[in-house]
């Protein structure tokens, strides 16, 4: 199992979301970069900031092979049903108790243990509900981040899910009237979709630092996006293991025409990961 990174006051669990079924691009996270399934490096990567990692995956025997691939990394999997992403959380909450959920899509094999360590930080000293640094605010490029929600939250019995929710899991947390918090990036959300009135629930699109905050994408979600990825890894990888997000980053600035490989690929396309 992974080894310890430091401690926490509060547990936190990091919730890898995999499947094989993609309509773009079935199997993606069996493809291969420098030698590894993608789905490999995003645990090796997550692992380097939480201890405890779960896959959640589908239920059918498509998805077997990430079972087996989880086996072979000495992982926890979860296993539920393929369109209810939501439910594989929960499941996997109660299966593993915890205080908060990092939720890491497995099409992301750049996801950043730094960032991953600022969200559990955010989560953890900043009295937050949810966090959220990835692209959506244009904090981090597309792919290199991640978000966190309390782990009681997600299994409240109160709160009406919806459709868009059991597909994407979090939509619901900052779905109503955004009210500015006293602290700068932190809103109060009131009340959240659905449950009793909370008075708590604070939300947060905190700053990145600066070195990461750029526009680029660097998820896999399409053929181009593939072909991206593996010219970072040929070029930036060394003995095979993702290369360093700041070095991907830097080399992208430098050189603007890679960028454009899979620049007309809306952000959007990124929502279905699970």
């Amino acid at each position: 199992m992974a080894q310890p990174v430091g401690h926490w006051p509060m547990t936190p669990l990091a919730i890898i979301q995999a499947r094989m079924g993609s309509t773009r691009l079935p199997g993606k996270v069996m493809l291969r970069l420098g030698g590894k399934p993608v789905l490999q490096h995003v645990i090796e990567r997550t692992r380097r900031a939480v201890e405890r990692v779960v896959v959640a995956i589908p239920d059918t025997a498509e998805n077997d092979v990430l079972d087996e691939l989880c086996g072979r990394l000495s992982v926890y999997v979860t296993r539920g049903s393929e369109l209810d992403v939501l439910a594989r959380f929960q499941k996997a909450v109660r299966e593993h108790p915890c205080d908060y959920v990092i939720r890491v899509t497995a099409d992301c094999p750049l996801v950043e243990p730094v960032i991953l360590r600022l969200i559990m930080a955010e989560m953890e000293y900043g009295s937050l509900s949810y966090c959220n640094m990835t692209w959506h605010k244009r904090v981090v490029p597309d792919g290199v981040g991640a978000e966190a929600i309390r782990a009681e939250a997600l299994i409240d019995p109160f709160v009406e899910f919806t459709d868009e929710d059991r597909e994407h899991v979090t939509p619901w947390c900052y779905r109503g009237h955004l009210m500015p918090a006293p602290v700068l990036d932190r809103w109060i959300v009131c009340p959240p979709q659905g449950g009793p009135p909370v008075t708590s629930w604070t939300v947060a699109w905190p700053s990145a630092p600066v070195a990461y905050r750029r526009h680029y994408r660097l998820t896999l979600d399409t053929w181009d996006d593939y072909a991206h990825l593996c010219m970072l890894w040929a070029l930036l990888s060394k003995g095979g293991e993702a290369p360093a997000t700041l070095d991907v980053l830097r080399w992208l600035d430098e050189h603007p025409q890679a960028v454009r490989i899979n620049e007309r690929r809306s952000p959007l396309l990124g929502v279905e990961r699970g």
